[in-house]
């Protein structure tokens, strides 16, 4: 009988098998890494340490990718560099102390004090953590600090109807315009940092509007924070010399339509009158004619030698753009006086004191209210 031996064949582990366990094994690696990192860098603790970290970093784009901002034209990492620049000098910022003063599962509260070499700075920070509603690849929660309380909302400024506004160092186009009236205009703004902010309203003929503004981290509703009113601008020169030599030529057309004995209709053809006003003066027109063209012993003539006037910006009821002249004139009056049925001309030299005020409107410099009207020059009588 034959034997045979039989070998004994060792079970091996096959290549697919072998690579899908070395697969699973990095899967759960992988996982757990993943786990790590999510647990470890969207924390409450690790939003707050790399705001600070880009704090002294002194890198506005880190800090504001920790802040729960919308990008806007006014809000976004060169404005925020603006704005700490001015709030906190944090240029200048070395170090800094973390105290956590709440925590709960919604909301966590930590105070920031800054120090400037061996001082410590006077801007100090208490920042607010809260969850997004979003979480993280599914199953980690996702913390960002809440930068409300560096924003105001809903900003809006009204200016004079056709000026041109500039806030900061930037131009506003028509696109942030959203209301006009007779006299002013809107301009929505959106959200802007808190804080002072400059603003700069320019108009053909008068001089640029400088000034500052300072909002709190509130909800404005679009109810305008600032307005300048179109009295508020002050006529450039060359449109106070347009009103001054206005003002001196309506002078001369007064007194020549009273001499040639014109009605008042043809005074109001020949001088442009602010609509509402334009009937004001009839009875004084007339009356003064009465007093002094149509008697017996009248004004004959008048010379208006010179002009003495200054004009400037004055407050007008209905808020449009006013201004004021103050004029000294002086001129030689030429009157008849009847003496026993002898008329006799005289000449008397004199001066006249009066204010006269234009609006502007449409584009043109118009007739307002002036004290010409019932302040008859001074002449020989007798």
């Amino acid at each position: 009988m034959v034997t045979k031996k039989v070998k004994n064949k060792k079970d091996g582990v096959s290549a697919p098998v072998k690579f899908f366990f070395t697969l699973g094994v990095l899967a759960v690696l992988l996982f757990i890494g993943f786990f790590f990192y999510a647990g470890t860098n969207y924390n409450p603790e690790a939003v707050v340490d790399e705001y600070v970290k880009s704090f002294l970093a002194k890198s506005p784009s880190r800090i504001f990718n920790t802040l729960d901002l919308k990008t806007s034209e006014f809000i976004n990492p060169d404005r925020l560099e603006s704005f700490l620049d001015e709030r906190a000098d944090f240029k200048k910022i070395t170090s800094y102390s973390l105290v956590r003063l709440s925590e709960t599962d919604e909301e966590c509260k930590y105070t920031v004090n800054y120090m400037m070499g061996r001082l410590q700075s006077p801007f100090s920070q208490t920042l607010t953590l809260k969850k997004r509603e979003e979480k993280v690849f599914l199953f980690f929660e996702r913390w960002y600090i809440d930068g409300s309380d560096l924003i105001a909302k809903n900003i809006t400024i009204r200016i004079p109807l056709h000026a041109r506004l500039k806030l900061d160092d930037m131009k506003l186009g028509r696109e942030y315009l959203r209301r006009e009236t007779e006299t002013t205009s809107d301009y929505e703004i959106g959200d802007l940092f808190i804080g002072d902010h400059e603003i700069t309203v320019e108009l053909d003929g008068f001089e640029p509007f400088e000034k500052s503004f300072a909002i709190e981290a509130q909800d404005y509703y679009n109810e305008p924070v600032y307005v300048i009113m179109p009295s508020q601008l002050e006529p450039d020169e060359k449109s106070k010399n347009t009103v001054i030599g206005l003002n001196e030529k309506i002078t001369k057309i007064l007194y020549e339509d009273m001499l040639t004995r014109r009605p008042y209709d043809y005074f109001l053809e020949e001088v442009m009158v602010e609509a509402s006003e334009a009937e004001k003066y009839r009875k004084e027109y007339d009356l003064m004619c009465e007093l002094n063209i149509e008697t017996e012993n009248h004004l004959m003539s008048v010379d208006f030698r010179s002009f003495s006037s200054g004009a400037k910006s004055t407050i007008a009821t209905d808020d449009c753009y006013a201004m004021q002249v103050d004029t000294v004139a002086t001129y030689d009056a030429g009157s008849t006086v009847v003496t026993d049925d002898v008329p006799e001309r005289k000449l008397r030299r004199g001066m006249i004191k009066y204010k006269t005020v234009f609006h502007y409107s449409d584009g043109q410099w118009r007739l307002y209210s002036s004290e010409l009207f019932g302040n008859f020059i001074k002449y020989d009588k007798e």
